[in-house]
């Protein structure tokens, strides 16, 4: 299983958070210099993947 394929396509989900929740990653986007919140989202749910399977490619 290959972690990060070079394609750039991207699909829309959508994703509810509460309030405060989109406030604390306004700043953290903020504090990282990146452009959208998107851009924060897309950077921790790649964390969280690499941290979570990092392991399965090993198992290939």
């Amino acid at each position: 299983m290959k972690l990060m394929p070079r394609g750039r396509r991207m699909r829309l989900i959508t994703v509810h958070f509460p309030d405060w929740m989109i406030e604390a990653i306004e700043q953290a986007k903020d504090k990282m210099g990146l452009y959208s919140k998107s851009d924060f989202i897309r950077y921790a749910v790649r964390e969280m993947l690499m941290e979570v399977l990092k392991d399965e490619t090993h198992r290939s």
